[in-house]
């Protein structure tokens, strides 16, 4: 989606940054909305920027951050599209999510937070990167016509025209080879008297 040059854009890689960031708050709000909200009186900003979905969603709430995960991942995979960058741009995200729930609600200090935390950035990391793995190996041809030996050339008996006698024509290779052995050939006959001629001196002899 988002595929370019190697070189350094800063406007590019905000723009990676602010849609992979998009994708993972769009879809925690829609999991807790429809797997914490029926649990809780009313979402708000708290159940994404602060433990108080610990108390209240228990393991929907867990689910919701698990699914987080996977979706957030398959969205660095196919913006990123390089599997060498996708552990940068998880850890990006994750730690925007850190920042931006430590000035709402103070910073982090349960430990069920941060496991969640930390689990989905595995999870995002890994996945992307298996993800982007698996479609630049499908660019590279490990098998099939790429890495067939090339069937040879079928030699044919050659002509006096240099040409295969048979259905196929013969390689322009032998078609050389055959000429300079026929000059050598030519080349040794010169200066030799004829059969006819050798006759015909042995009888005027007799």
């Amino acid at each position: 989606m988002f595929y370019g040059t190697s070189q350094f854009d800063p406007v590019y890689i905000v723009a990676q940054i602010a849609s992979i960031q998009a994708v993972f708050y769009i879809t925690l709000g829609a999991l807790f909305w429809l797997l914490v909200g029926p649990y809780a009186g009313g979402l708000t900003l708290s159940y994404l920027f602060s433990s108080v979905w610990l108390q209240v969603g228990g393991w929907m709430a867990l689910l919701s951050s698990l699914g987080t995960a996977v979706v957030t991942a398959v969205s660095v995979a196919f913006i990123v599209e390089r599997a060498k960058k996708c552990l940068d741009f998880s850890f990006t995200v994750h730690f925007i999510h850190i920042v931006a729930s430590a000035s709402y609600a103070g910073f982090p200090r349960r430990w069920e937070w941060w496991g969640m935390t930390g689990g989905s950035f595995l999870i995002t990391a890994l996945l992307s990167e298996a993800i982007c793995a698996r479609r630049e190996l499908r660019d590279i041809p490990l098998g099939g016509s790429a890495h067939r030996r090339a069937p040879q050339a079928e030699l044919t008996p050659l002509n006096a025209s240099g040409q295969a006698a048979g259905r196929f024509p013969a390689s322009k290779g032998m078609a050389a080879i055959n000429s300079v052995v026929e000059r050598a050939v030519n080349k040794s006959d010169v200066g030799r008297p004829s059969t006819s001629t050798s006759s015909k001196l042995a009888n005027e002899q007799v």
